[in-house]
């Protein structure tokens, strides 16, 4: 069942839609979710770009890594030193590629 029966209708000029439509197009929301957020005095954030979306997964991929090296050397008693520089490697990549996105 419908929980949002309340229609509201108003008007806006081409600027004023041209804006709404670029801000929502921005959030990644639909526009009913975009103003619903709006009217809750919730923040509206831009979506990440696709690239930051990459960089992100593959920071959670090396997260992964260096705890099931951390799991292995707790294991065994000791760490493999090369798979720990590699991961060490791809993380300062990665660090790089966001520093790149951001300034």
């Amino acid at each position: 069942m419908r929980n949002r029966n309340n229609r509201i209708v108003f008007c806006l000029n081409d600027n004023e839609l041209k804006s709404l439509n670029s801000k929502v197009r921005k959030s990644g929301m639909s526009q009913s979710a975009f103003l619903r957020r709006l009217c809750a005095d919730k923040e509206i954030k831009e979506q990440p770009s696709a690239d930051l979306k990459e960089v992100i997964s593959q920071l959670r991929r090396i997260g992964i890594n260096i705890q099931q090296v951390a799991v292995k050397a707790h294991t065994l008693g000791f760490i493999d030193a090369p798979l720990y520089r590699s991961n060490y490697e791809d993380l300062q990549t990665q660090i790089g590629k966001i520093m790149e996105v951001i300034y």
